[in-house]
């Protein structure tokens, strides 16, 4: 080789600010008349700081120039799922760059001089074309490859790049085209994230990469079109991630992927209309989302997948007719949610589900008719949600199900008629919760339902005429309501409660007509509320009640006529008795001994007579007896001592002002006293 060549090398190295000054190895080599410069060029590491044995020194060291490297950015590599990771740039306290050295070669092999520097040690950020042309004839980096905020159309100076040790971070590049230049690159042994380049529109100089250590990445290049440049790719160490990409109709280029990822997550793609390139996946260690991709037909690159999974959420996908890819699922170790599928009609391709650890949602499914596709599992660890499915029809597909570990809810399915389906189901961790299902006509599949860790509420169910189905629940731990069943006649399969730790609330049920199936209630933890419930005529299902631990409210019952609990000892907040038009006397309260805040009784029409309790001796708030039309005795508190609050008898115009008078001579007021708007003189004085 001629003396003008190795000076064009020595002179090309040099603007590329490598680490070794070269003309003395350059001398050197034309002395001896060699021709293999690269490889003397490879042997020359560390010489900056070691003297040859002939006491000759190697030339000066030279430092590759640094680079600041970016502001820390977090880059959003969340899903739906919480607990997603998230990767970050250099801190920019960290110098981007490190001193590099070429790498160690073989003396039998030459070595192209171009590609002649090995190793950049360290991080390496590009942010202009000088970062880039400072990286040309490096064959490895180290650290991680940033490139950020790049205005060039491609990386061509990375051409002699053929590994990276740690991740490879393209984004934020308002230029970038392609990635030309990185076609001889091999492998990855971090993450690749392709992300936010609007005029990324190929990737397929990535055609020699086989590896990614871990996750891949590609997300908001509204330009890309296609992942061409993958097709060599075997293996992703971490999640696969393909996200807001406006033109990508394919996944084919990753059919050569195989093994396990740690997650999937394809969403917000408006032109993917199938996963086929995924075929050679055979496990998912972590999550699978599918999500917004809205002509997405099927699932079928999935099929090979098999055995746990942990969240899986297929979600506003608007042509997705089938589940058929999943087929391979055994257990879901986290969620489950079935949410806003337009087209969906079937659930069948998770027939090998058997156990779902948290929550499962089957959700505005417009076109589901059934579960079908349900029937193997046996546990859900969370809830399960069955929510504003239009044409469900049952839940049959759940007969294997023995337990739920939070919330039973079932709402909103207007052709809901039944729920057989649930049968096998003994306990509820939490709450059960039936609402608005309009066509639900009985709960009889509840009938093997033992125990409510917390809430039952069963409101707006217009066909349900009775909860018989509930006759063997034996224990509620919290509130229990029955709200606006405009249909519900009794409340007999209650039978089995002896307490309602929470409130117990019965409120507009119109044809209910008595409430004896609370009959075994012997206590009540919060309210006791019967609120416009305008069938009821008595409150004899409350016989055995003896405390209520907050307040009691029966108001707008309009033929409720008597108001009988006589086995009630104690109130802890208040109690009142408003607008219940066809009560005409209050009189089984007589072994009420205490009230903890407000006695009221008001606005009856038909009321005659409060001989409610003659038993009682104190009332810690206020005393309210107004605006009752006929009412004329008020009899039975003759033992009362003490109104904590107020005292007010007003405006019943057939209540003699003496009775009032007389009741005040013996109680111990604490706040005002209002007697007014009575009948004068009605007591002969």
């Amino acid at each position: 080789m001629s003396a003008s060549v190795l000076r064009s090398v020595f002179d090309s190295l040099t603007r590329r600010t490598t680490l070794l000054a070269l003309g003395a190895t350059a001398a050197s080599v034309v002395a001896c008349g060699r021709s293999e410069v690269g490889l003397d060029l490879a042997q020359t590491e560390d010489s900056s700081s070691t003297t040859t044995s002939t006491g000759s020194d190697s030339g000066p060291e030279t430092t590759l120039s640094e680079t600041s490297p970016p502001t820390t950015t977090v880059v959003d590599t969340s899903s739906p799922n919480p607990e997603s990771s998230s990767e970050s740039s250099p801190d920019s306290s960290e110098s981007s760059t490190s001193e590099s050295s070429t790498s160690e070669s073989s003396t039998s092999t030459t070595v192209d001089p171009a590609c002649s520097l090995g190793v950049f040690f360290g991080d390496a950020v590009i942010r202009d074309a000088d970062d880039a042309a400072a990286l040309e004839g490096y064959d490895q980096i180290s650290g991680t490859l940033y490139v950020q905020e790049y205005g060039e159309s491609s990386l061509t100076e990375l051409h002699c790049l053929r590994q990276v040790g740690g991740s490879v971070d393209i984004r934020d590049n308002p230029g970038l085209v392609d990635l030309d230049g990185l076609d001889q690159l091999q492998s990855i042994g971090g993450y690749l994230y392709l992300t936010t380049s609007p005029q990324l529109e190929s990737i397929s100089a990535l055609t020699s990469l086989t590896s990614i250590g871990d996750f891949l990445f590609v997300t908001d290049n509204s330009a890309l079109a296609s992942l061409d440049g993958l097709q060599s790719l075997t293996a992703i160490g971490g999640r696969l991630r393909l996200w807001n990409l406006d033109a990508l109709a394919t996944v084919g280029p990753l059919a050569g992927v195989g093994g396990t990822v740690t997650g999937i997550e394809i969403g917000d793609n408006a032109v993917l209309d199938n996963l086929d390139g995924l075929a050679g996946l055979d496990a998912v260690a972590g999550d699978i989302l599918v999500s917004d991709n809205p002509v997405l037909t099927d699932l079928l690159g999935l099929l090979g997948v098999s055995g746990d999974v942990g969240t899986l959420f297929v979600i506003r996908n608007a042509a997705l007719t089938s589940l058929a890819g999943l087929g391979g699922l055994s257990e879901a170790t986290s969620d489950v949610r079935i949410e806003g599928n337009g087209a969906l009609g079937t659930l069948t391709g998770l027939s090998n589900l058997g156990l779902v650890a948290g929550s499962m949602t089957i959700q505005s499914n417009p076109l589901l008719t059934s579960l079908l596709g349900l029937e193997g599992i046996d546990a859900v660890g969370g809830n399960v949600i069955v929510f504003d499915n239009d044409s469900l029809q049952n839940v049959d597909a759940l007969s294997a199900l023995d337990g739920i570990g939070n919330f039973l809810v079932l709402e909103q399915n207007p052709l809901l008629t039944d729920v057989d389906g649930l049968g096998g189901v003994q306990s509820i961790g939490n709450a059960l919760w039936i609402h608005d299902n309009i066509s639900l006509a009985n709960l009889d599949g509840l009938i093997g339902l033992e125990a409510i860790g917390g809430v039952l509420s069963i409101t707006g169910n217009a066909s349900l005429t009775d909860v018989d189905g509930l006759a063997n629940l034996t224990s509620v731990g919290d509130l229990v309501r029955l709200i606006a069943n405009d249909a519900l006649q009794n409340v007999d399969g209650l039978i089995g409660l002896t307490t309602a730790p929470g409130d117990l609330r019965l409120e507009g049920n119109d044809v209910l007509q008595d409430l004896d199936g609370l009959g075994s209630l012997t206590a009540v933890g919060g309210q006791l509320v019967v609120l416009n419930n305008a069938a009821v005529v008595d409150l004899s299902g409350f016989a055995g009640v003896q405390v209520v631990t907050d307040d009691v409210v029966i108001i707008g019952n309009a033929s409720l006529q008597a108001v009988d609990m006589p086995a009630l000892v104690a109130v802890g907040g208040g109690f009142q008795v408003r607008a219940c038009p066809s009560i005409a006397a209050i009189t089984g309260l007589g072994n009420l001994l205490t009230v903890g805040e407000y006695f009221h009784f008001s606005e009856n029409a038909s009321l005659v007579v409060v001989s409610v309790a003659g038993a009682l001796t104190s009332v810690g708030g206020n005393l309210t007896v107004r605006d009752n039309p006929i009412l004329a005795n008020l009899g039975g508190l003759g033992l009362l001592g003490s109104v904590s609050l107020d005292f007010g008898i007003h405006d019943n115009p057939l209540l003699p002002t003496c009775q009032a008078a007389a009741l005040l001579a013996h109680v111990m007021v604490g706040g005002t006293v209002t007697v007014q708007d009575n009948l004068a003189d009605a007591c002969g004085s």
